[in-house]
């Protein structure tokens, strides 16, 4: 299973994106800004993790995808 790390996907279109991958083989981490509550969308999908970072914060999105084995990353910011 491959690993999609979505930066920026909580918006209208980014929601979208991640409800089609969400019902195919991957797994789903989403990095949204702080105080964003995208996770109520989400709150059923099992495949989905969220994290609550700010883009200037490289070290979080730098770890994510070293910790998190990500294979792919789609920037909507």
């Amino acid at each position: 299973m491959k690993t999609i790390l979505f930066i920026g996907g909580t918006g209208f279109i980014g929601s979208k994106i991640i409800d089609y991958f969400s019902h195919r083989d991957f797994r789903i981490i989403v990095l949204s800004r702080k105080g964003k509550s995208a996770s109520k969308k989400f709150y059923n999908y099992q495949n989905i993790k969220f994290i609550q970072a700010s883009l200037a914060e490289i070290e979080i999105i730098e770890d994510t995808i070293v910790s998190e084995h990500v294979d792919i990353v789609i920037h909507l910011a």
